[in-house]
C-alpha cells in the first residue's frame, strides 16, 4: 500500500516502470500495461488503467504491484541477516534452489500451523459475539452510488474463529469496517458484544471491547511516534474506562511486547526501524492494550514472507486461546482458514455464497465458487513451478526482483 504512489494512476505507475531500452510508443505502453494486468488477474482491464491505489482493495493494490515488477525483473536475488545467500534467473532461483535458506522460503507456504486447528469449547450455544442483520454498504452519492454489500446475515460465538475468504474486491475488508464502525451501514444493523460500533457515544467503550489488526502495518502506526509512544496511546484509552490505574506505564508496555514475543529494546525505536514481521507484532501488542474480547484481523499476514507468516498466525491463535477471544480473520488463503476457523464464510462481489462449519465445508462445498477457491489453494500448496513468461509482445531488460 505504501509502495504505491497516491497521486499517479496505476497506468501510469506500470508504465514508469518499463525500461526505457524498450523504445515503445505510448499506445504501445498501454496495451502492454492492460497485458500486464491482465496476467495478475485484475477484471476490467481498461478501467484500472485511470484508478488510484486508494479505489483498489489490498489484494488489488499487491496484483498492481506484482504487474509493475513484471514490467521489468527476471532475476531473483535472495538476502538473510544482510547477505546476499543466491542469486540467478527467476526460474532457476524459484524451481531449483540451491541454497538451505531459499529452499526453506520456497516450501514454507506448505507448512500447517503448529497447533493446528482447535474448536472453541464453550457448553450450548454461547451468545453470539458480533451480530449482522441485513447489512448493505453503499459507496458514493446520486448517480455515482454503488453497493458493494448487499444484505449479509452473520451471527459469529463468543470464543470462536470465523474466516472469511474470497477473491480481492469481494467485501471482504468493506465487510470488516462496517463491523468495526468505520463504514456505516445503509441498511440493517450491527451489534458486537451488544455494542452498535456507529453509535458515536459508545465508541469508546466499543474500542475496548473490539480492536482491529490492519493488513498495512506501516500506514497503520504513527511514523513520528515511537512504539512506546504508539502504545501509551492505547493504553491511556483503556485506563479513561477502568477503575483499576497502571503505575509503571513504561513496565505495562514492556510486558505487551513481551506477550508477543518483542524485547523491551524496540520501545525506542519508530516504525520505518522495524522489520514487517516486528511491526505486525508491534500493532497486535497495541490491540491487546485495550484487553478487548473480540480481534477483527484484516489480512494481517499478506505482506510478509512465508515463514514469518507462520509465526504471526501461530501468534495470534495462541493469544486467542490465552485470553479467550472471539476472532474474526480476513484472508485469501483457505489452507490457513481450514487450520484455524472453526466456521468459515465465502464472500464474492460483496455476497455471502456460502457460509457454515469450517470443515464441512472443506470437505463438501456447495458452491461452484467455493469450489474453485478450494481448487485454488491446493494448487498454490502443491505447485511450486515457476511457469511466468511475458505478455504477449513484451521485450524484458534485466532487473531484479528483492526479496523472495
Amino acid at each position: 500500500m505504501t509502495s504505491l504512489n497516491p497521486l499517479m494512476t496505476l497506468g501510469a505507475q506500470i508504465i514508469e516502470a518499463m525500461p526505457v531500452e524498450q523504445k515503445l510508443s505510448r499506445e504501445e505502453r498501454k496495451q502492454l500495461a492492460i497485458q500486464l494486468l491482465s496476467e495478475v488477474g485484475l477484471p476490467e482491464l481498461s478501467r484500472q488503467l485511470t484508478r488510484f491505489p486508494f479505489e483498489l482493495s489490498g489484494g488489488q493494490q499487491q496484483r498492481a504491484m506484482i504487474a509493475m515488477s513484471l514490467a521489468m525483473a527476471d532475476r531473483v536475488a535472495v538476502m538473510c541477516n544482510g547477505d546476499l545467500l543466491e542469486q540467478g534467473t527467476a526460474q532457476a532461483i524459484l524451481n531449483d534452489p540451491q541454497h538451505d535458506y531459499t529452499r526453506t522460503l520456497t516450501t514454507a507456504h506448505r507448512r500447517r500451523l503448529s497447533g493446528g486447528r482447535q474448536k472453541y469449547n464453550v457448553e450450548g450455544l454461547p451468545l453470539p459475539a458480533v451480530s449482522l442483520a441485513g447489512v448493505s454498504v453503499d459507496y458514493g452519492n446520486g448517480r455515482h452510488r454503488k453497493r458493494v454489500l448487499h444484505d449479509i446475515d452473520l451471527q459469529v460465538p463468543a470464543g470462536s474463529t470465523l474466516g472469511i475468504a474470497g477473491e480481492s474486491g469481494s467485501g471482504k475488508s468493506t465487510l470488516a469496517k462496517a463491523i468495526m464502525g468505520l463504514i456505516t451501514p445503509s441498511t440493517g444493523s450491527i451489534e458486537v458484544c451488544r455494542i452498535d460500533p456507529a453509535n458515536p457515544p459508545a465508541r469508546e467503550e466499543f474500542a475496548r471491547t473490539c480492536q482491529y489488526i490492519f493488513q498495512d502495518t506501516a500506514g497503520s502506526l504513527n511514523p513520528r511516534h515511537n512504539i512506546l509512544q504508539a502504545l501509551l496511546e492505547a493504553v491511556q484509552i483503556h485506563q479513561r474506562g477502568t477503575l483499576a490505574l497502571i503505575s509503571d506505564l513504561p513496565s505495562y508496555c514492556a510486558d505487551l511486547l513481551n506477550d508477543v514475543g518483542l524485547n523491551k529494546e524496540i520501545l525506542q525505536r519508530y516504525p520505518h526501524q522495524l522489520s514487517g514481521g516486528q511491526r505486525q507484532r508491534v500493532v497486535i501488542a497495541r490491540a491487546l492494550a485495550l484487553a478487548p474480547k473480540v480481534l477483527v484481523c484484516d489480512e494481517p499476514v499478506s505482506a510478509l514472507d512465508a515463514t514469518v507468516r507462520n509465526q504471526i498466525l501461530d501468534l495470534i491463535m495462541d493469544i486467542k486461546r490465552r485470553r479467550n477471544l472471539t476472532l474474526i480473520f480476513i484472508g485469501h488463503d483457505l489452507a490457513v482458514m481450514e487450520d484455524l476457523a472453526d466456521r468459515l464464510v465465502v464472500m464474492q462481489h460483496g455476497r455471502i455464497v456460502e457460509q457454515g462449519d469450517a470443515h464441512a465445508l472443506f470437505s463438501a462445498p456447495r458452491s461452484a465458487y467455493t469450489r474453485e477457491l478450494l481448487k485454488a489453494s491446493h494448487l498454490s500448496r502443491n505447485q511450486t513451478q515457476f511457469t511466468h513468461t511475458p505478455a504477449s509482445g513484451m521485450k524484458t531488460a534485466p532487473g531484479y526482483l528483492m526479496g523472495v
